[in-house]
């Protein structure tokens, strides 16, 4: 029925005609210039530059990414017609607004796309073939262009090059075209080139030491420039001949230059040296200094600045944020090549941001990552000897200033004394907890003059009884009982040290006794049970979210590292012991001492992980040696936080389904696990960098199996000497637990293993509704642990048992749904997809 429709060949005549084969079709160039002025955004304009200037298709620059464009070398990479790929050199110009656009105007999005959508739903998606088409149809009816397609931009292109003289060859090259016979179509197009001579004598002149003539010059060089650019340069170079009491005008002054006089003050700032002033930079936009950079003797100098970012590890939008904030307008005002910046010019740019903030209200704390981006960049690049300072203890005076004056004197005079002997951050930690003291004498005894003034019943035990209620400020709950313990025992070395060195102010008598210090409980060491080890350690290797931090993290746990040895290890912290293997090297610790750890070849594919992610660089100060050196976690050319550390360890956590956790825990589950192993005493003390036994005991924990196993060792040895048999564990009938049902039926926590099942007791207490509360018991933490492990492999003799396994385990997903057991029943469904691939694998033998 549908026969009509078939496609049936045209019939061939005798007679052919010759289908006119059309020559493309160009703009003219005051059509082209109007069409260009009519876009106002910066991704439109780059698009049409390319188009015009780099003579793209429509496709080829829809799919260009963000990697295709290298601004710096001033080349686009190109797929064309046929998968064809071609390298075109990038317009000065256009380069520049691609990198404003880049800088300014292209939204946050993970696509890879260079021009993305702006607005709307389908904001930070790739900009469609439609979308570019509505773009040339409105700028088609707003200017009456009626030729302005974008392929019609291409011909523009093309005709250019005819116009030029350029050879066929190279023109067919650049246009990507598989025939020269198409680029030779061009050829048609091209009529006399006629120069415009409009522009007045001076304008045409050769280049002069005149400044207003050398602006001609350049309006000249560049293809712009009209009467009102004209107009505007001869009043400003009639007012400032020298343009530097330009610079010297109040900031109103200079900020009033209309959009004609602006072009002449970017010429002088980029061409002859005008420094401005920081505070005229940072209210002026750069994105016009961009565009004319790279002709500048400035350029030279960003662009190195650039490159050594990149090699830093900083991504493409930071480089851009950072370059144009800071060393931009540090060369500008400076007036120096890059070589010869300072640390006074950083200083001196910082001021400047402050006094702009001040003046506005403008928050400046962009400006002020993007200079410690800078300060790090020139450290690395040999030009600053310094890194930027990270925020420090707040000097002793003004963290004290609440306390009483005679009061605050001696504990400054105390704290200043320390720091002669202690760690500053065991200082610091002194300072916060005498602050509280002091605190508390001036609230109680405001007239107090002396620390020799001191009493027991009026001053000490107050404090002592204070303490029990007092509230921690960051979280506003009840300080802890070893906050209560820390804070006696600041006091008591403060009041016995004043007292042994013979301090004027120190008590007459002994204030503090050993009963004033709380009792501390005796609590666990807070290790991860395996189940919750083993799934943060597949979160930190599999999903990291910060991979330098994550790969941290596993090499923390796997060498029982502090967190502070873990940051200082340097690069060349593998020793390779001749006989003996492997071993970490790890530097002077929280008790003063080195020591080595021994290394497999799992934790040497991880230190070489490390290697590959971390950011090379100049040495950096090592805290302790003073000594430069090169360190094995750094990032964006500085090391690696604690703070981006935990950041990983709080995320792998969650996603892990786990509670918070600290790094600590990660050396306490390494110790327990070789307790647990049976390493000897001697051994752990070596590998954990202890000075005690008994503080190597508190970190380590026999499991309860590993206890009960002894216990029941040691009891069948007792019974075997005193001649009574020894009996059998008792078991609850089975019967009796199940009522005589089906197990699976049961209301218990049901566990299917290969050879059995396991029943456990539910949670206690009422219903809540229809669905029953979540077991509070749980499941065993090691149900189903072996099928689990990624070392368990299954054989084709398994198959009948691991198929009854998989049956009865999706017989429990159901019965936990129907009672409201989620977690249950997704960790049933867990371990039926693993029982799939255990079966498939052995089914592929």
């Amino acid at each position: 029925m549908l026969a009509h429709t078939a496609r049936r060949p045209k019939n061939r005549s005798s007679l052919r005609l010759r289908e006119p084969r059309r020559l493309p079709t160009a703009l003219s160039q005051s059509q082209a210039a109007e069409l260009l002025a009519s876009f106002r955004t910066w991704r439109d304009r780059a698009i049409a530059g390319l188009m015009l200037y780099c003579g793209l298709r429509s496709t080829e620059v829809l799919t260009l990414n963000v990697a295709d464009v290298d601004i710096g070398g001033r080349w686009v990479s190109v797929i064309g017609k046929g998968d064809r790929q071609r390298r075109v050199p990038l317009d000065t110009d256009v380069a520049s607004v691609i990198q404003v656009y880049l800088l300014a105007e292209r939204p946050e999005s993970s696509e890879q796309r260079l021009f993305l959508v702006a607005k709307g739903p389908n904001r930070g998606g790739g900009l469609t073939a439609a979308g570019l088409r509505t773009i040339f149809r409105y700028h088609r009816g707003i200017t009456g262009i009626v030729a302005g397609h974008p392929h019609a931009l291409r011909h523009t292109f093309g005709t250019a090059l005819t116009e030029a003289g350029v050879d066929l060859a190279v023109m067919q090259a650049l246009l990507g075209h598989a025939h020269v016979d198409t680029t030779a179509r061009y050829v048609h197009l091209a009529p006399a080139h006629v120069k415009p001579s409009s522009m007045p004598h001076a304008a045409a002149s050769a280049p002069s030491n005149n400044l207003h003539a050398a602006y001609l010059d350049y309006l000249q060089q560049t293809g712009r420039g009209n009467r009102p650019y004209w107009h505007a340069a001869r009043v400003f170079f009639d007012r400032w001949s020298d343009p530097q009491r330009w610079a010297a005008e109040p900031l109103e002054v200079r900020l009033a230059a209309d959009a004609h006089t602006r072009p002449i003050i970017t010429f002088l700032i980029l061409h002859q040296g005008l420094r401005p002033g920081y505070d005229y930079l940072l209210e002026r936009k750069l994105s016009t200094f961009w565009r004319e950079l790279a002709d500048s003797p400035l350029a030279a100098g960003v662009e190195r600045f650039m490159a050594a970012a990149e090699e830093l590890g900083f991504s493409m939008r930071v480089r851009l944020a950072t370059g144009s904030q800071v060393p931009a307008r540090l060369l500008i005002q400076a007036g120096r090549p890059l070589e010869q910046l300072t640390l006074a010019d950083l200083e001196e740019f910082t001021t400047a941001c402050a006094a702009r903030s001040t003046r506005t209200g403008k928050d400046h704390r962009h400006y002020l990552s993007a200079i410690s981006n800078a300060h790090r960049v020139l450290f690395h690049l040999g030009i600053i000897d310094t890194l930027p300072k990270m925020s420090g203890p707040v000097p002793f005076a003004e963290r004290l200033a609440e306390v009483s004056e005679p009061i605050r004197a001696t504990m400054i005079a105390y704290l200043e004394r320390k720091r002669a002997t202690c760690q500053p951050k065991t200082v610091s930690a002194l300072a916060t907890r005498l602050k509280h003291f002091g605190l508390f004498l001036a609230h109680i005894d405001p007239e107090l003059t002396s620390i020799a003034e001191l009493d027991r019943q009026r001053h000490i035990e107050p404090y002592l009884a204070f303490l029990v209620d007092a509230v921690n400020p960051k979280n506003g709950e009840i300080i802890t009982v070893a906050d209560r313990s820390r804070r006696v025992i600041a006091l008591t070395g403060f009041l016995t040290d004043i007292t042994e060195w013979g301090w004027e102010q120190a008590p007459a008598r002994k204030l503090i006794f050993r009963d004033d210090n709380p009792k501390l409980p005796q609590m666990l060491p807070r290790y991860l049970p395996v189940d919750a080890d083993r799934r943060l350690t597949e979160e930190l290797r599999d999903r990291p979210g910060n991979a330098l931090a994550a790969c941290a993290l596993r090499l923390q746990r796997a060498c029982g590292l502090r967190i502070g040895e873990l940051l200082d290890l340097e690069l060349d912290c593998v020793h390779q012991v001749p006989e003996h293997g492997s071993w970490l090297k790890i530097g002077l610790g929280k008790l003063e001492t080195e020591r080595m750890a021994p290394l497999d070849e799992e934790i040497l594919d991880l230190i070489d992980r490390i290697i590959q992610l971390r950011t090379h660089g100049r040495p950096m100060p090592h805290p302790r040696y003073r000594r430069p050196a090169q360190f094995l976690f750094t990032h964006h050319g500085r090391r690696l936080g604690q703070g981006a550390v935990r950041a990983e360890l709080d995320r792998a956590a969650r996603q892990a389904g786990l509670g918070h956790i600290t790094s600590h825990q990660l050396r306490h589950t390494y110790a327990t696990a070789l307790v647990n192993a049976g390493v000897s005493l001697q051994a752990l003390m070596a590998l954990l960098g202890h000075a005690s036994a008994e503080m190597s005991l508190r970190y380590g924990r026999l499991f309860d199996t590993t206890v009960r196993a002894e216990h029941e060792r040691a009891l069948d040895l007792t019974k075997q000497q005193a001649r009574t048999p020894a009996r059998g564990r008792a078991h609850l009938p089975l019967a009796d637990i199940t009522g005589g049902k089906d197990w699976k039926d049961t209301p218990l926590i049901k566990s299917r293993m290969a050879g059995g099942f396991c029943l456990r007791a539910p949670a206690q207490g009422a219903c809540s509704g229809r669905l029953l509360r979540a077991p509070a018991q749980g499941a065993c933490t090691y149900a189903n642990i072996c099928e689990h492990c990624p070392s368990f492999h299954a054989e084709p003799s398994s198959l009948p048992v691991l198929a009854a396994q998989r049956v009865d385990a999706e017989a429990l997903a159901h019965d936990a749904e129907n009672r409201g057991w989620i977690a249950e029943a997704e960790r049933h469904r867990r371990l039926i997809a693993r029982l799939d691939h255990l079966i498939s694998e052995a089914q592929a033998g």
